[in-house]
């Protein structure tokens, strides 16, 4: 992916992500199959509820995972804890919490928050993420009322444990303050655990903390809570990142819901939610991380499992060791099992699954892909240069750059021309022939407004060559936008995300920037 460094340069960086556009069916073909599913739809089996505790913070993958528990058939959910130490303060964090148990018809499970401050320590989550923890975007909540006085974790964790019929499974999905107090403090009910299963770690793969490389956030905020857990003899299933690697995010899930014909309460809240946060849940590094956790709470078989002896340092590093606690790790997980699991259950089991890619469609998909990597080449080579203005932008004036952006946008016309030419080779499969012939149509007119459009930057750049530099920058659209450019790229962007969604739907994971520019 191409990232072109010039400030103010809306439209330069627009044009320049046409290479995301070119890439946008990226894939790798996965094995065919005949039809289109439609699941059974599931249904209760009340003797096989299992009463659930979920320990967490309702963060963009958290708030997914605690809904995917709640409106399963085979749960029962019997409290909600929020870790004082996860991302979202208490207060709005309870709130919150209390209103997506409405949503889903279970406004009688106990909500309480713990300590604030990590068992050991003063690590805290960078304020940013805290301030989207705290505030659930896209979601309608219903008004509640919060419990005043509020009641801390330990004690609800402790009612809950000792009034159980059975041993109760406990999901965290943040920081096991709770769970790490709670095993100190009452050690006489850790028989009442079932089991513990923590989103958590990096056992062979690196971490995802910039100051701590080999240490995951949640076991990094609070490592020695997740010691004295691990120390417990509380059975436990850590669902590492070695794990969520297998589970990127993408449209699949996403779009699975917004098809699906009547999702269930807590489907139609993750739909929003996924919907309200699109660019997040697809953009590249983004995980299934909880959700995957809380799948392989109910249902182990979307994760390879290895029993290992596990340590945690100072820093949070999650360690094999021969000297520490016996505990069971997932160290893969398969993606369409549990992405089958997951969106059958907040869709009552109505959510159609489309059959994987055939043959022929995954040939058209790489060649596509082949195509899109030259492009992007060659836009790489166009814009090259005039990504360096960009480092003393502030000092440049409009003179300095001579003809370069001229220069460079017409590298780009003719990168998109061979691009079409390519594309124009190709017999695409009926799936994608609308959005192939839109692709292509849309990308011809971008490339037949060249001759104008590059005039037009020149003159612009002729016409005012003592003004700075990141003015013209800024007012590309100005000297674009009366050939209709910029129109015609956008069509290009929304054609092709729709072959990314068709692709994605059928599990090949396509990763762009394709539905930024179609906005």
């Amino acid at each position: 992916m191409i990232k072109i460094r010039v400030s103010n340069n809306r439209i330069v960086a627009a044009i320049a992500a046409v290479s995301l556009v070119a890439s946008a069916c990226a894939s790798g073909p996965d094995e065919a199959t005949a039809d289109t599913a439609m699941p059974e739809e599931v249904t209760p089996d009340a003797s096989a509820r299992r009463p659930v505790i979920v320990d967490y913070s309702p963060t963009l993958s958290d708030v997914p995972a605690m809904m995917y528990i709640a409106s399963h058939p085979d749960v029962d959910l019997v409290a909600v804890t929020l870790a004082g130490t996860g991302e979202s303060d208490c207060g709005p964090g309870v709130r919150n919490t209390l209103a997506l148990l409405a949503i889903v018809g279970q406004s009688d499970v106990p909500v309480a928050c713990g300590r604030e401050a990590p068992l050991v320590g003063d690590r805290d989550w960078p304020e940013p993420w805290r301030e989207s923890a705290n505030n659930i975007v896209g979601v309608v909540l219903p008004s509640v009322t919060v419990p005043s006085p509020p009641r801390g974790a330990i004690d609800v964790l402790g009612d809950v444990l000792e009034q159980a019929d059975e041993p109760v499974v406990i999901v965290t999905l943040g920081p096991l303050t709770n769970i790490g107090a709670l095993v100190s403090e009452r050690p006489d009910l850790v028989e009442r655990i079932a089991r513990v299963v923590t989103m958590g770690g990096a056992v062979d793969v690196g971490g995802n903390v910039d100051t701590a490389p080999t240490a995951e956030w949640n076991l990094y905020i609070d490592p020695e809570s997740v010691r004295l857990v691990i120390g417990s003899g509380v059975p436990t299933l850590l669902v590492p990142l070695d794990a969520t690697a297998s589970v990127p995010g993408g449209r699949q899930i996403p779009i699975q819901l917004e098809r699906a014909s009547d999702l269930e309460p807590g489907g139609e809240a993750v739909r929003q939610l996924f919907a309200a946060n699109l660019g997040a849940i697809t953009s590249p590094g983004w995980f299934f991380w909880d959700e995957l956790a809380a799948v392989a709470a109910i249902d182990e078989s979307v994760v390879t499992i290895e029993e290992m002896t596990i340590s945690v340092d100072d820093a949070g590093a999650t360690l094999a060791d021969p000297d520490g606690a016996p505990i069971r790790v997932a160290v893969a997980a398969d993606p369409a099992a549990f992405a089958q699991s997951f969106v059958d259950v907040l869709s009552g089991g109505r959510a159609i699954t489309p059959a994987a890619l055939s043959p022929a469609e995954a040939d058209y998909i790489d060649a596509v892909s082949t195509h899109g990597a030259t492009l992007e080449a060659s836009m790489e080579r166009a814009f090259i240069t005039l990504a360096g203005f960009d480092d003393d932008n502030d000092s440049l004036t409009v003179g300095d750059l001579g003809d370069t952006p001229a220069v460079a946008v017409d590298g780009l016309f003719e990168a998109m021309e061979v691009f079409v030419a390519s594309l124009s080779q190709l017999d695409p499969p009926a799936l994608f022939a609308a959005s192939h012939e839109q692709v292509i149509a849309s990308f011809t007119a971008a490339v037949a407004t060249r001759a104008d459009g590059v005039a037009a930057i020149r003159a612009a750049l002729a016409d005012d060559p003592d003004a700075p530099a990141g003015e013209f920058f800024s007012n590309l659209e100005t000297a674009l936008d009366p050939f209709g450019t910029l129109q015609s790229l956008g069509e290009a962007a929304s054609a092709c995300t729709d072959i990314e969604i068709e692709a994605e739907l059928r599990g090949t994971i396509v990763a762009t920037g394709c539905a930024e520019i179609a906005s």
